[in-house]
């Protein structure tokens, strides 16, 4: 062949042309689509159900995790410790709360300690403090003016009730 013709290796050799009618195409793509078109649709469904069920898992229950452990450190318990698992976003989320939560626990800790020095340094000087919340009408004793006054903390005194019982000679100090 090679020989006869005198082609060389990289020659162009002849040109073929093909006609296919547009409608025979046509008919062949629109029934292969039709044929297609269930195994297509399981494949996305299954697909879709893949995706929420990775969506479900690596962020939906880790953020409820997250979240029923905050709930816990709201209502004043630090000990529950914030489940911090992987590497990304949540778990770097995660770890702040848990900073946070032990942050919280030790100011709550020095504040009752502080609570409790105040107490012990009001018992001693036989001082205490009381306040008046004008807006709402409450009043709040220290467990000292209780004392001093010679009442119960349990009896809840009105401002009437605590201004009678400071003696008229006290009130300029109370007032």
């Amino acid at each position: 062949y090679t020989t006869g013709f005198n082609y060389q290796i990289g020659d162009l050799r002849g040109i073929m042309s093909v006609r296919v009618p547009v409608e025979h195409f046509n008919r062949h793509v629109k029934a292969q689509l039709v044929s297609n078109v269930p195994v297509i649709m399981a494949f996305l469904l299954s697909l879709c159900l893949l995706m929420y069920w990775l969506v479900q898992t690596t962020i939906v229950h880790r953020l409820k995790g997250l979240l029923k452990s905050i709930n816990f450190i709201r209502e004043g318990h630090y000990d529950r410790h914030v489940p911090i698992n992987g590497h990304d976003e949540i778990a770097d989320l995660a770890k702040n709360f848990e900073r946070m939560a032990q942050a919280i626990e030790l100011r709550e800790s020095r504040l009752k300690q502080s609570e409790k020095r105040l107490e012990n340094a009001q018992r001693i000087a036989r001082t205490g403090n009381w306040q008046w919340h004008n807006g709402r009408h409450e009043l709040f004793c220290s467990d000292q003016i209780y004392s001093i006054l010679d009442c119960s903390p349990e009896s809840l005194l009105t401002p009437r009730q605590f201004i009678r019982r400071v003696p008229y000679s006290q009130r300029q100090r109370f007032f």
